[in-house]
């Protein structure tokens, strides 16, 4: 596959992250997004990145980890809302998308070996770096929280409010972490993550857990203030939007 020019992409030797606040967008887009950007990294020699911020309309993604079990619900009831199922290589279990979820997906080099001289970023360190800006996120927002014990997903006292669900490919890293803001609480209880209790139990939101509503734009903001302080850029360029992506309309599922 080839790829036209993209007048956007920064010149060689940005050091930069590049932050695209993409809205709502579909699963196929922001898989097909992510595919081109990587390919635009793949011939850089230096450290600049992406990370894509978005929601995703209802639906259901099962990573490495995931299997049926994880959900509440069968397919009847996925197709009276309109909902898909997608099995994807990423890391963690069932993953329920829906409005007012934040999805937060880093596009970089990732090395195999912690001892690659050429970037020390490894799929470990990754998932510690996602894990830790959003316990971070959760700190701005006065939400009191840990770590779930398999060390994949922050939890709070009404169920699991962010996970973790990364995955590297051809070395550069695709999806990423996945916040519960303030979703219509239907959703995030149609799954369990994998393991039950030791796995944090069912999922929640910053929302519930607070007993007031959060603002979509506050978690966006602290959430790239933290992602890109742990991922050591200095320089953030903020963009809204993308110029691949084209604005179409799709029915879905609205709970009443």
């Amino acid at each position: 596959m080839t790829y036209p020019f993209t007048p956007h992409l920064p010149d060689r030797g940005s050091d930069g992250l590049s932050v695209h606040l993409l809205g709502r967008l579909d699963w196929a887009s922001a898989k097909t997004l992510q595919e081109r950007l990587a390919f635009d990294l793949s011939g850089r020699t230096d450290r600049h990145g992406f990370l894509l911020l978005c929601e995703h309309p209802p639906g259901v993604t099962v990573g490495r980890e995931g299997s049926r079990a994880d959900l509440r619900c069968d397919e009847n009831d996925l197709r009276s809302r309109s909902m898909t199922t997608d099995w994807v290589a990423r890391g963690g279990g069932a993953i329920v998308h829906s409005p007012g979820q934040l999805c937060a997906y880093p596009v970089l080099p990732v090395a195999s070996r912690a001892d690659d001289e050429e970037n020390r970023l490894t799929p470990a360190l990754l998932r510690d770096v996602l894990l830790g800006a959003a316990s971070a996120t959760c700190d701005d927002l006065r939400v009191p929280h840990e770590r779930s014990p398999d060390g994949a997903a922050i939890v709070a006292r009404t169920g699991v409010v962010a996970e973790v669900g990364a995955g590297v490919r051809n070395g550069f890293s695709r999806w990423g972490l996945f916040v519960s803001v303030a979703p219509a609480m239907e959703f995030p209880r149609m799954a369990v993550r994998p393991g039950g209790a030791a796995g944090g139990g069912a999922v929640s939101s910053l929302s519930a857990a607070r007993h007031n509503p959060v603002s979509m734009p506050a978690v966006r903001s602290s959430l790239i203030r933290r992602l890109s302080e742990g991922l050591g850029y200095d320089v953030v360029h903020t963009f809204t939007g993308h110029p691949l992506l084209r604005r179409t309309t799709e029915r879905i599922y609205v709970p009443a």
